[in-house]
């Protein structure tokens, strides 16, 4: 288990310098999280690790934005329960919108926290 931790870590800092990703490549990398595997090609954990790192990443400055920033159109989330539960948002709100499956994963990831868990400052 902890090469596993180990490669998603790496395969996720190199994950960071590629292209932007669609919803649907977003989608489909989040929909192996559950699935974690000691086999899983280096591919599935780039995918993998690129879920589970824009979860965190997007949320994270959008509870900053929360607390901090007073102008309306600032994208803005109340802290979810756990990453696994901003994942899943993700996922149901992915599923309900395979017409947006073309733009970036970082918006599709921004809707699903601000529909889910709305800013209550």
């Amino acid at each position: 288990m902890m090469r596993i931790v180990a490669q998603i870590l790496v395969l996720t800092l190199l994950a960071s310098h590629s292209s932007a990703d669609t919803v649907q490549d977003g989608r489909n990398g989040c929909l192996i999280v559950e699935d974690l595997r000691p086999d899983m090609s280096d591919q599935q954990l780039v995918s993998v690790g690129k879920c589970v790192g824009m979860a965190d990443g997007v949320v994270q400055v959008m509870i900053y934005n929360c607390i901090h920033a007073a102008d309306a159109l600032v994208p803005k989330a109340s802290a979810p329960p756990s990453i696994g539960a901003t994942i899943q948002a993700f996922l149901n709100w992915s599923d309900a919108h395979p017409e947006l499956w073309g733009e970036s994963f970082s918006n599709g990831m921004m809707a699903a926290a601000m529909e889910t868990f709305p800013c209550e400052n």
